[in-house]
């Protein structure tokens, strides 16, 4: 007991030998075996480690031995490895990480509690009852046995929600919207293993399609409201990932109903809406977001419809949309950042659009002059919607409040100028692109009659004659696009 054996032939070989005990005993990174029993019967091998070896215990020509709770890991063929050897017992030993398997039996018989050992956690894998999606946040997790694991913990996010499972499934309940990422870990005395790590996203939408299906819809989510004129039904207080589906989709309905704060978003990627009124009359959205769908709002054969004081981000087409849709009141909505724009009628008449609040991709800057001018007057452009804007030169405000998109600059001095404006409205202020303007100043005369011209243009004193020359003089003068004054072929 309590020895230790290694880089020998063999660490222990017990050789026509019968009733010994081996215990606590440790043999590592012998050429052969760990253990080698040679023809020796009814011997108790318990609680020894054999690691490195060839074989951890080798048993030739033995009967009638006990093995139990030894360890023999990472040797370079078997953990115990049996030949011609007969009713032995092999219960309880950790055996793992070993090159060509845990146990091996040549020509054996009666060897038993074989299955009773522990070996390396076997993969496994974790599934989901819903795929990759789930509307009501309850959902089922199931995995397959991993072999030799004593019990399982869950994990969601990275943090343990269930520990100690002795069975191989679990049910989450009342997840809210979001995606969730769930593994599980398989877990005995000796280790522990992953399974492979799944996601599900807990999403809510609604597709409402006509009368009937709206009152049933009203009765399972218990809607307030009838659906009459007086006492309509009441969708309100939702947060809905519109990742299968459009956000909220009603069709073929005239009832009565109201949709108040609710956000709808994340519809971009699959091409979905935040808002759908198709065919429908009679509905009243107000309070509402869309945010990050392909259109926030979108109303296709629809009349008699409201929507109000609602909020439409950064969707990838049109904040609202309205495809022969007519009579409906569109007012005291935002729109901010949506790709292609605001509001877009296709088809349409009779619709009331007013005081809606429109704030677009920033918008661009631009010179009628391309980065030089000679004069320093130049017209300055930009696009955008906002109720208006301030110009900044260098940094510093040089016009403000201003309710139309360009500002004519005079009478620059030579330099290097830089411009850009920002747009500004109730909710926010957003800058435009930021460009460059050089104002710089050069003369090229040709010829005598060329010379004349220059000095009537500029207000050049002398008329050019012996007693009277012309004087070109005080000019600061940036040689950018050609020589700073360049004269040629005169006799003035």
């Amino acid at each position: 007991t309590g020895n230790l054996a290694t880089n020998s032939l063999h660490g222990f070989r017990i050789w026509y030998s019968n009733n010994n005990t081996l215990t606590n005993n440790t043999a590592n990174g012998n050429i052969e075996y760990g253990i080698f029993l040679d023809n020796s019967n009814n011997n108790s091998l318990t609680d020894n480690e054999v690691t490195g070896n060839l074989n951890g215990f080798n048993l030739n020509f033995s009967n009638n031995n006990t093995l139990t709770n030894n360890s023999a890991n990472s040797n370079i063929e078997y953990g115990i490895y049996l030949e011609e050897s007969n009713f032995n017992e092999i219960l309880g030993n950790f055996i793992a990480d070993n090159g060509l398997g845990g146990i091996y039996e040549i020509n054996c018989v009666g060897n038993y509690d074989i299955p009773d050992n522990i070996g390396n956690l076997q993969p496994f894998t974790l599934i989901s009852d819903v795929v990759g999606y789930d509307e009501d946040g309850t959902f089922t997790l199931t995995w397959t046995a991993s072999q030799y694991a004593d019990s399982y913990t869950l994990y969601q996010n990275g943090v343990i929600i269930a520990g100690g499972l002795t069975i191989t499934n679990y049910t989450t309940t009342n997840l809210a919207l979001g995606t969730y990422m769930f593994y599980v870990k398989a877990i005995n005395d000796y280790e522990e293993k992953d399974s492979n790590t799944i996601e599900v996203t807990v999403f809510f939408s609604f597709i409402i399609d006509g009368n009937a299906d709206f009152n049933q819809t009203a009765v399972t989510q218990n809607f307030n409201g009838n659906g009459t004129y007086g006492n309509p039904y009441i969708i309100e207080n939702y947060e809905i990932l519109a990742l299968i589906g459009h956000g909220i989709h009603i069709q073929n309905t005239d009832v009565y109903f109201i949709i108040r704060n609710v956000t709808v978003s994340d519809g971009r990627s699959n091409n979905y809406f935040g808002f759908y009124l198709e065919n429908v009359t009679n509905g009243k959205l107000e309070n509402n977001t869309a945010n990050n769908n392909l259109y926030g709002f979108f109303l296709k054969d629809s009349y008699n419809n409201t929507i109000t004081n609602n909020t439409a981000n950064n969707n990838l087409r049109y904040g609202i949309y309205l495809e022969e849709s007519n009579f409906n009141e569109i007012s005291e909505n935002i729109f901010l950042n949506n790709e292609i724009g605001s509001i877009y009628e296709e088809s349409c008449v009779g619709n009331d659009i007013s005081d809606n609040i429109s704030m677009s991709l920033p918008g661009t800057l631009y010179s009628d002059v391309v980065g030089f001018d000679e004069d320093g007057t130049f017209t300055l452009t930009w696009t955008q919607n906002a109720d208006n804007y301030t110009l900044y030169q260098d940094n510093v405000i040089m016009a403000e409040g201003l309710t139309i998109t360009n500002y004519t600059i005079t009478d620059l001095p030579v330099g290097t100028y830089v411009f850009y404006v920002k747009a500004i409205n109730e909710y926010e202020e957003r800058d435009s692109n930021t460009i460059e303007v050089t104002v710089f100043f050069s003369l090229f005369i040709d010829g005598n009659a060329d010379f004349n011209q220059t000095a009537v243009v500029l207000n050049l004193n002398g008329n050019g004659t012996y007693g009277n020359p012309y004087i070109i003089e005080n000019y600061e003068i940036v040689a950018s696009e050609g020589h700073g004054i360049h004269i040629q072929n005169t006799a003035v």
